[in-house]
């Protein structure tokens, strides 16, 4: 097409996460390519409201569940109306909609589907119909086939991070004034899936240790009274300081991220990491294994304190580590910049009409 395409942007989330951090990015990066982009997502949400502030159209998303008739109604006739080019849908919520507008009400837009997830999806026909999906890793494409969604109807994208914002640590860091006092960052949601009560237990053994460690937890989520309680019991040295617009300030005297997720589609708080030059360690889950590996850090079987406890320890040591992640952490974040993340996602749409 030779137009700009009418991109309707639907996510359902009502925080700040990394999934809306991508739609903030490609809605602003549809814009400047010249495509029109409008997003539906819920009214009180920090993505509305950042979305909003650039210009961008918003309509708030009402209702409660998947399977809501008359919000998917809404989003139906809000697509005839803006003359939707493409609907791309950000989350299963979405999704759901998404298919109602395109295969019962007939809209005649191109549904497009991010998936965020290494969960096998199971959802009959939902998952059929002229759907693209976009698998934000490898471990989700390979999560997509298992489904039994064709290989060809799905895109790897990788999920991006701003580059010229984050930058990277390019000096090394100046000398402790007392050695051996150390400062590890944690990005996440404080759910669940994201593991922080493992690092919380790998704490605990560090403490015994006569490393004086100081954690950092930017994040919130249903899990922080139960963390927070065990911090507390433990009386570790473990600050939580919740959920943050700029992450940057946390990383730029970082000596290590430590990410113990037991689930991750790819991990963009790891990238902005790397971005500032700090090592990473993580989980050996999910698409994590695709930024990671030993010239920027280490890879850690999930909910095992005591094998991230050691590895902490060890990397806290590796000062040759640690100086070679200015350099190498920054070169392999570029890979992962917002602007190639766009391009990928404007490459599908135009799979769209091939």
């Amino acid at each position: 097409m030779n137009r700009g395409l009418k991109v309707l942007l639907v996510d359902s989330g009502r925080q700040w996460r990394g999934g809306q951090q991508q739609v903030y990015l490609l809605a602003r990066g549809l814009k400047k390519r010249g495509h029109v982009p409008h997003l539906v997502a819920p009214a009180e949400s920090p993505l509305a409201s950042r979305v909003s502030d650039c210009g961008i159209g918003v309509t708030p998303l009402r209702g409660a569940h998947d399977l809501d008739i008359a919000t998917s109604y809404r989003l139906g006739k809000l697509a005839t109306e803006f003359g939707a080019d493409v609907i791309h849908c950000h989350d299963s919520r979405a999704h759901s909609m998404g298919r109602i507008v395109t295969g019962v009400m007939g809209v005649p837009a191109q549904l497009v589907v991010t998936r965020r997830t290494t969960n096998v999806p199971s959802g009959g026909r939902k998952y059929g119909g002229n759907t693209r999906f976009i698998a934000i890793s490898n471990a989700v494409f390979s999560a997509l086939v298992s489904a039994g969604i064709p290989k060809d109807a799905i895109d790897i994208v990788h999920s991006g991070i701003e580059l010229a914002t984050t930058g990277g640590n390019t000096k090394k860091r100046s000398p402790r004034s007392h050695p051996g006092d150390y400062q590890i960052v944690t990005i996440a949601a404080l759910e669940e899936e994201k593991g922080l009560d493992v690092l919380l237990e790998a704490a605990v053994q560090i403490q015994d240790t006569n490393k004086s460690v100081k954690w950092t937890v930017v994040g919130d989520g249903a899990e922080r009274d139960n963390l927070a309680e065990l911090q507390r019991k433990h009386r570790l040295p473990v600050k939580f300081v919740g959920w943050q617009k700029d992450v940057a300030p946390f990383l730029v005297n970082a000596d290590l991220m430590v990410h113990p997720a037991r689930s991750e589609a790819l991990g963009t708080a790891i990238l902005e990491a790397l971005s500032h030059g700090v090592p990473v360690i993580a989980s050996r889950v999910g698409g994590i294994p695709e930024i990671v590996d030993e010239t920027v850090g280490r890879l850690v079987n999930p909910d095992n304190p005591g094998e991230l406890g050691k590895q902490v320890l060890a990397c806290l040591e590796n000062q040759t580590l640690r100086d070679d992640v200015l350099i190498k952490g920054p070169l392999l974040a570029g890979r992962f910049g917002a602007s190639a993340m766009i391009d990928g996602v404007i490459d599908c749409y135009g799979k769209c009409y091939a």
